[in-house]
């Protein structure tokens, strides 16, 4: 709601003129009972707050909100610029976030580094094939690396996650109706619920699963090498969240990762997605690594993609990768590679800051809150209607005191 805007919502009774300066009127009628007019008055009022904290909300974001521009354009100039925002604007892109985009203050993987350190600790594994050796006893190689990897993902991973938070950000304010990510982090997923963007998130875990239809309104994330956290339809408490974890971290796990049948390692709607798409956006993926190129036969790619790594592939990979799936490696830095994209879609309108999906959310369910109190005169229907508004005043004084 920026400065001497006006919202009308629903029938019109409630008219909120010039944010700024607080003129806001909400009409209910007028009730003989003056329990009734009182409660109505506190409506009226948590409303009037609700919308006062929202516009400072949105004031302070539109003011911290750096619109993308187009710097550095002759950049990446492999990349077919025009192509990939037409796929884009047309619901025809997929884009595929790999491991590589989570990196320290030196560039190295988080992930890697923490499979080495695993690997100082009684563990062995192999830096070359990037899995952990089964050891003597396999069951309990796996139980001691679960035990890890969900301690480490499920905390340390994300605070020290700060440039692969930050690509992911920017990627979620492009309309992408499908996201795939090759991490065995979940980032997308948090992401998308810290900045209540709507969405559907499932993950790999060696069953058929029955997904959503990815659209742009409600995109599907969806983890294909699966989530130490666990499927989210493997979740039916969240004490139990860390149960189920399936995530592929040996050579036999990627064997049988491959035997799968291809509804399994992609179900129908995300493969016909896949099937459809006129373009492909890969970044943070090392196709030097040979279960990457492998990986592509599973995905069973046919339209041109585009890769950002930040080194030079060896001539032999990206010469394959050209041949074989028509993928362009663009040499660059992940960050400013999303950025320049990102700059691009806003000149076609392809572009929403993630602030607006709170305000919008809030103002729709503030909204809904409004009509039920303006059709009842029972007092016990408009203390919960009350209590409800209080929830959505404590979600937004949160948010609003969390601006970064």
């Amino acid at each position: 709601m920026p400065e001497n805007s006006s919202y009308i919502f629903g029938d019109g009774n409630i008219d909120l003129q010039n944010i700024e300066n607080s003129n806001i009127t909400v009409n209910f009628g007028n009730y003989d009972k003056p329990e009734v007019k009182t409660k109505k008055q506190t409506v009226n009022n948590l409303l009037t707050e609700i919308i006062q904290k929202l516009a400072e909300f949105e004031r302070i974001q539109v003011a911290k909100e750096t619109k993308p521009e187009n710097v550095d354009a002759d950049l990446f100039d492999e990349v077919q610029w025009d192509d990939l925002l037409d796929s884009i604007q047309y619901n025809k892109c997929v884009v595929f976030i790999g491991p590589e985009i989570s990196v320290d203050e030196n560039g190295s993987s988080l992930h890697e580094n923490f499979n080495r350190s695993s690997g100082k600790q009684g563990l062995e594994y192999n830096e070359k094939d990037c899995f952990f050796m089964p050891g003597l006893d396999k069951s309990d190689t796996e139980k001691d690396i679960l035990m890890k990897v969900m301690k480490y993902y499920s905390n340390q991973f994300t605070a020290h996650n700060t440039l692969g938070n930050q690509i992911i950000e920017n990627i979620a304010k492009i309309p992408f109706p499908l996201i795939v990510s090759v991490a065995p982090d979940e980032t997308i997923h948090k992401v998308f619920h810290v900045h209540n963007k709507p969405h559907n998130f499932y993950a790999y875990n060696g069953k058929t699963l029955d997904i959503q239809i990815p659209t742009v309104e409600n995109p599907v994330l969806y983890n294909l090498l699966g989530s130490p956290l666990g499927s989210p339809v493997d979740k039916p408490a969240s004490e139990k969240a860390n149960e189920k974890g399936f995530y592929i971290f040996m050579h036999e796990h990627y064997y049988d990762y491959m035997q799968k049948s291809t509804n399994v390692r992609l179900p129908l709607n995300i493969c016909d997605m896949i099937k459809n798409a006129h373009r492909f956006l890969f970044i943070g993926i090392d196709f030097n690594k040979w279960y990457n190129r492998l990986l592509m036969f599973c995905l069973d790619v046919k339209a041109k993609g585009f890769s950002c790594y930040p080194t030079d592939l060896d001539s032999v990979h990206s010469n394959f990768i050209k041949q074989q799936f028509k993928i362009t490696h663009a040499q660059g830095n992940y960050l400013k590679f999303v950025e320049i994209l990102l700059s691009k879609c806003n000149e076609r309108g392809l572009y929403k800051p993630l602030y607006r999906y709170f305000v919008e959310q809030t103002l729709q369910k503030v909204n809904d809150q409004r009509i039920l109190a303006m059709k009842t005169d029972n007092e016990g229907e408009l203390q919960e209607i009350i209590g409800h508004i209080e929830m959505l005043l404590s979600e937004t004084i949160y948010k609003l005191n969390n601006v970064n």
